[in-house]
């Protein structure tokens, strides 16, 4: 029992006053990330070596798409920009299909590549 001021409350209501505010503490964060917290946008033409670490909304056409056990990899091309794009999770995707992928930028072997970090893939 838990004495608070005058206050006795049993174990069990504690538990759910508790199971409440962690439910909530959920829902607001993900109202928080999903409408305050944006990734910006950016064409592949402007992503340099600077980039790497930073998340992006990329968006571009599919291109020499090579599926894989562990992950699938492909280039994602606007105009005659293209940047590698590696997918760990092993969506399915076809070639010449255009989508738009959030992920983050690194630098591998001295190359640019977008590694997929969100579950959302838009198709255009």
């Amino acid at each position: 029992m838990l004495k608070l001021k005058n206050i006795n409350l049993k174990e069990s209501t504690t538990n759910k006053m508790l199971l409440f505010a962690s439910i909530l503490s959920l829902i607001l964060i993900y109202i928080y990330t999903t409408f305050f917290f944006e990734i910006p946008e950016k064409p592949i033409n402007d992503i340099t070596m600077r980039d790497a670490g930073n998340y992006y909304k990329v968006c571009g056409i599919i291109s020499n798409l090579k599926e894989k056990p562990k992950y699938n990899s492909f280039y994602l091309c606007q105009q005659k920009e293209c940047i590698k794009t590696i997918d760990f999770n092993n969506n399915k995707y076809k070639n010449n299909t255009e989508i738009c992928i959030i992920g983050e930028v690194n630098v591998y072997k001295n190359q640019l590549e977008l590694v997929r970090s969100s579950n959302e893939i838009y198709y255009q």
